[in-house]
C-alpha cells in the first residue's frame, strides 16, 4: 500500500511516538481510534470500558519516557485513522515492564519468567516491544492493513538497533492465527482462562514475512491450519 507522507494524509505514516504525543490533534485522533477498537462490544471484540483520560495515560503519558524510542504507524481511509500499531524499543531485559502484560496477570513472578526466555531466545541486545495494534472494526477486511501495521513499527526499531521482537495476545484473538501462521514463536503461556501468550521472532525474519504479499500469508494461514489438523 502507498505511504503516506503526514499523518494527516491516506495510507500509512510512521513517526516517534513523542512526536505524535507532541500535536494534541494526533494524541485525541490515537485516543478515540483505541476506544473506538477495544471498547467494542459483540463477539470477537475485545468489550472493555477505556475512558478518554485512562487511554491518553496508557498511550502516552505512562511511556512518556519511552517515547523517543517508540513508533506509532497510523493507517488512514477517506480521512479517518482506521488502524495504528505502537511499538517501543530498550534493551532485551528492561523493553517489557509489568504494564506491558495484559490486565490481571500482571505479576512479577510472570515478568521474570518472560525477561528470562527473552534474553535465551533474542540474546541480550536490543527489543522491539510491540505494544498496541488496533483497527476499527469497519475497515476489517483483507490481510494488508494489519501485515503493514505489524511491518512498519518493526522496520523502524530495527533502526534503533532492534534485533529481536515481542507481543503479547490471545489464542482468541484475530491476530493470533496470523502471527502463529508467519511461525512466530511462542515465548511465554500465561494459561490462563483467556489463552494469552507472548510470542516472538527476530526482527529480520519478521520483517520479511510481513511484507510478504496477502495473498501468499494467506495461502500460508490455511496450509498452516490444514497441518495443525493433522497433527
Amino acid at each position: 500500500m502507498d505511504q503516506a507522507s503526514s499523518f494527516k494524509e491516506n495510507g500509512f505514516f510512521t513517526q516517534q511516538l513523542s512526536t505524535a504525543a507532541a500535536d494534541q490533534s494526533v494524541a485525541d485522533e490515537v485516543t478515540d481510534c483505541y476506544m473506538r477498537v477495544f471498547n467494542a462490544t459483540g463477539e470477537g471484540e475485545w468489550q472493555e470500558s477505556w475512558t478518554k483520560e485512562a487511554t491518553l495515560q496508557k498511550l502516552f503519558l505512562d511511556p512518556a519516557a519511552d517515547a523517543p524510542r517508540s513508533f506509532l504507524t497510523s493507517w488512514r481511509v477517506n480521512g479517518e485513522l482506521a488502524g495504528f500499531g505502537i511499538a517501543f524499543v530498550d534493551d532485551v531485559d528492561k523493553a517489557v515492564a509489568l504494564r506491558d502484560l495484559p490486565p490481571g496477570l500482571q505479576t512479577q513472578e510472570r515478568l521474570d519468567a518472560i525477561r528470562r526466555n527473552l534474553v535465551w531466545l533474542g540474546g541480550k541486545g536490543k527489543l522491539c516491544n510491540y505494544r498496541e495494534l488496533g483497527i476499527r472494526r469497519e475497515f476489517r477486511s483483507g490481510l494488508a492493513p494489519v501485515l503493514q501495521l505489524i511491518h512498519d513499527p518493526l522496520e523502524k526499531s530495527a533502526t534503533l538497533g532492534a534485533q529481536f521482537s515481542c507481543c503479547w495476545t490471545s489464542r482468541q484473538s484475530r491476530l493470533f492465527p496470523i502471527i502463529s501462521s508467519m511461525d512466530v514463536r511462542m515465548i511465554y503461556d500465561f494459561q490462563d482462562p483467556a489463552g494469552h501468550v507472548l510470542m516472538g521472532e527476530d526482527v529480520a525474519h519478521a520483517c520479511r514475512r510481513f511484507s510478504l504479499p496477502p495473498k501468499e500469508v494467506a495461502v500460508m494461514m490455511r496450509e498452516r491450519a490444514a497441518y495443525l489438523q493433522l497433527r
